[in-house]
């Protein structure tokens, strides 16, 4: 496996250009005639590939595309809209919770008074109609912004008497609630009540029906990536659900476009975040590549997965999710890389340990100043975490899957269902033992200089280390 400098530069010129376009460093119409020159520059230079004149008009093209594409977002900034009443155009992307005189959701802004903004926000909500979720809504209310630490967040504050309309709903939306009630409704009546709220926040990503309590154990076991939908789900239910097509005997292709399209789905059902669409289609392009007889390389698709990403919606660069979810399999890609003999041994289970050791080692390495930075902490204990926890959670996830699977049947459903409370009770007392540990956890804040500095010198890292083996080898 090599890195292919040309598509990470291209994600990286992708994401500069967005910064440069979110800070308005040029004027909307200078920088669509930019973005047309560049155009242009890159017509004509395809004959000049060899020159190495294509590659550098590339990157300058995507630097413009970046910045054009996040344009309309940057005229229009939260921030404009914090003052006083305004019409929101929002989605329910979580459970509505009851509380006391209101009801308390998720839901993603779509647009402000018109203007196209992409804003998360938890909605304190008082309007007494019916408030469903993915159901799309017109509503009059007032936008708050907090800030902790690095990292603001929005809240909607949505009065008894404020206008609110229904808008008309899409097939998507109502399979993805109706897909979302049953399992939910199937995991209630056959598990445990610890063990239902567990995999309705793990299997589909529904986190407001966990406890505080239980989110607390996770944060401090340097857990928390295990109870939110992210790349690993996706990941392990791919394998376990192309496993299941192996053994109805499906052939090798079909098996790849049936669980491409199951994949999607999935995603559409765990909410489409940043880290789950960012897997889905990395698993989607690699079976593309096997369909083609291509070779194929993770730098490859996750920059292209990157890009995808962010045509799908460039503020999710400033999502703290989507930049530790990148960072993470960027880390373990460039460590299989750089180090592919510390994952091997000639005994397989030796070879598994050190696999997830070095990765999780390689992951601490790339998002401990994230974490840092957004959340002040640091998680000394994540390596041993992931060594302990993650085997439990495959585990979790795959008996999930069967679980599901044989929902048909009241005999397999009562005994798989008394066996998965079993793994989670094991998996939540795992993790609270090691968040228990003395110093699991250290406060620690650095600022945006010092983690840019930490980046560049792993970079500067990086580059000698892949200089020195290329000489080796050349040697």
């Amino acid at each position: 496996m090599s890195l292919s400098p040309i598509n990470v530069y291209i994600f990286t010129a992708f994401i500069t250009g967005i910064f440069a376009g979110w800070h308005n460093i040029f004027a909307p119409i200078v920088l669509i005639l930019l973005s047309l020159v560049s155009f242009l520059g890159l017509i004509l230079s395809v004959r000049s590939y060899r020159a190495k004149l294509f590659p550098a008009v590339l990157v300058v093209f995507f630097i413009l595309l970046g910045a054009l594409w996040v344009t309309p977002y940057s005229l229009h900034k939260p921030s404009l809209f914090l003052s006083g009443n305004n019409r929101f155009v929002i989605k329910v992307t979580s459970l509505p919770q009851e509380r006391r005189l209101k009801r308390v959701f998720y839901a993603h802004i779509a647009r402000v008074n018109g203007y196209p903004v992409s804003i998360n926000v938890k909605v304190n909500c008082f309007y007494g109609g019916e408030i469903k979720y993915r159901g799309s809504y017109v509503v009059d209310g007032r936008l708050k912004r907090y800030k902790l630490r690095n990292y603001y967040f929005y809240t909607l504050w949505v009065r008894k008497n404020s206008f609110v309309r229904r808008l008309p709903e899409n097939l998507v939306d109502n399979f993805v609630r109706s897909f979302t009630y049953r399992v939910i409704a199937y995991f209630k009546n056959n598990l445990s009540c610890e063990a239902y709220k567990f995999v309705s926040s793990v299997f589909l990503g529904r986190r407001e029906l966990l406890d505080k309590k239980i989110k607390s154990v996770f944060i401090n076991a340097s857990a928390a990536h295990l109870i939110a939908i992210s790349g690993l789900h996706v990941g392990i239910i791919s394998a376990a659900f192309f496993f299941i097509l192996k053994i109805f005997r499906i052939r090798f292709r079909a098996r790849i476009l049936i669980a491409i399209i199951v994949m999607f789905l999935y995603t559409l059902c765990a909410g489409a975040r940043p880290s789950t669409v960012r897997s889905s289609l990395m698993f989607s392009f690699m079976g593309i590549g096997f369909l083609l007889k291509r070779k194929v390389s993770i730098f490859d698709t996750l920059s292209l997965s990157g890009i995808v990403c962010l045509f799908l919606n460039p503020l999710w660069v400033f999502d703290a999710g989507f930049q530790l979810s990148f960072a993470a399999v960027f880390a373990i890609a460039a460590g299989v890389s750089l180090f592919p003999a510390v994952f091997t041994h000639r005994y397989r289970l030796i070879s598994y340990i050190k696999g997830m050791f070095f990765s999780a080692l390689f992951v601490l390495m790339a998002i401990a100043p994230l974490i840092s930075f957004y959340f002040g902490r640091f998680y000394p204990i994540s390596v041993l975490s992931n060594l302990m926890l993650i085997p439990i959670f495959t585990l979790v996830i795959v008996t999930v899957l069967t679980f599901i699977c044989f929902c048909f049947s009241h005999f397999l459903a009562d005994i798989l269902g008394s066996a998965l409370s079993l793994f989670v009770h094991i998996f939540i007392k795992t993790a609270e033992v090691l968040g228990s540990i003395k110093f699991s956890s250290i406060d620690i804040s650095i600022n945006l200089i010092g983690m840019t500095v930490y980046y560049a010198m792993l970079a500067v890292v990086i580059i000698l280390i892949r200089l020195r083996r290329q000489s080796v080898r050349g040697g």
